[in-house]
């Protein structure tokens, strides 16, 4: 109905039109990732064989408008897949709390030129490896260690109680038996942020 009204209605710029348009979007992209939380907390039993790719798409689709919205490039690079027996929820967890972190920088510093993200993955010594990175600002050195602390966050207290990246620490160690690291790294002249997840095959 909302829509209707939105098409019939002869005075609504186009500018107007098109954020209430990315808003519903976004309304209805995020009732779908809640029920899927709702799902995966209510059900015991609820296990199944998740990609990697796929629940990295599905987090993507999530976070399209701000992705959009900030002009970011997502590259994808995809060697080897991984699959893994267990609850999708904590998949997408560790990819949107990154992901939206990466947005999070670009907005925070006003960065709209060449906004890049990239995600790669790859085995080597039987282990898999999945890098994101992003080219925003680095994260100085005299902090960089505490970037998984509990309650350790660089954002405004309103945007963030820094907690989303302990939480992916643990379910890597803990549910996938993995390990996660942050460094800054030089390439091209320029300075990228990225998250490695060693996960054992």
């Amino acid at each position: 109905e909302i829509l209707t009204i939105v098409h019939s209605e002869p005075n609504i710029n186009k500018t107007d039109k098109l954020a209430l348009e990315n808003a519903i979007d976004a309304t209805e992209r995020a009732g779908k990732y809640l029920d899927g939380i709702k799902s995966n907390l209510t059900e015991s039993d609820n296990l199944k064989i998740c990609t990697i790719s796929e629940e990295i798409d599905s987090v993507l689709d999530l976070l399209s408008y701000r992705i959009r919205k900030n002009n970011i490039k997502i590259l994808q690079n995809t060697k080897h897949d991984y699959t893994w027996h267990g609850k999708s929820l904590y998949i997408q967890q560790i990819f949107s709390n990154i992901i939206s972190n990466s947005i999070d920088a670009f907005e925070k510093n006003n960065l709209n030129k060449d906004n890049t993200i990239i995600i790669t993955q790859y085995d080597l010594n039987n282990n898999h490896y999945i890098a994101i990175e992003n080219n925003g600002p680095e994260i100085p050195e005299n902090i960089i260690h505490k970037i998984f602390d509990p309650f350790f966050t660089t954002k405004d207290r309103d945007r963030g109680l820094g907690i989303g990246l302990s939480i992916v620490k643990s379910i890597v160690e803990e549910r996938l038996y993995g390990k996660i690291t942050v460094e800054n790294n030089y390439k091209n002249k320029k300075t990228w942020v990225c998250f490695t997840i060693l996960l054992p095959l």
